[in-house]
């Protein structure tokens, strides 16, 4: 879990990836692709929102197995324990796709 990588990797821009291009433009014209680098943030930003999210909700589901099989043992502390646990991350994830939609609807 620490450190995953799952949408931020994708979100590395051309340049980073090793490619001669230039994002953001020439010396002569500075205005050429500024544009594209905005663009380029705000898709960086949302797939570190989403990676946010996945990490937020990924413990959710270990969880909730967990307090499923501490209501079968009747072990009301654990249960209590996975469950304010499963409350959290779900917390988390909505309040982060909270900031993604305010982010989504900013840009639009």
């Amino acid at each position: 879990m620490l450190g995953s990588t799952r949408y931020r990797d994708t979100a590395l821009s051309v340049a980073d990836q090793g490619s001669t291009d230039d994002p953001i433009g020439t010396p002569d014209d500075p205005t050429t692709g500024s544009a594209d680098l905005s663009s380029a943030v705000r898709e960086c930003r949302r797939r570190v929102a989403l990676d946010d999210i996945w990490q937020a909700l990924a413990p959710v589901s270990r969880h909730s197995d967990a307090a499923l099989l501490c209501l079968e043992l009747e072990d009301v502390d654990g249960l209590e324990h996975h469950l304010q646990r499963v409350v959290d991350g779900v917390r988390a994830a909505g309040k982060k796709f909270g900031e993604l939609k305010k982010q989504r609807q900013v840009s639009a």
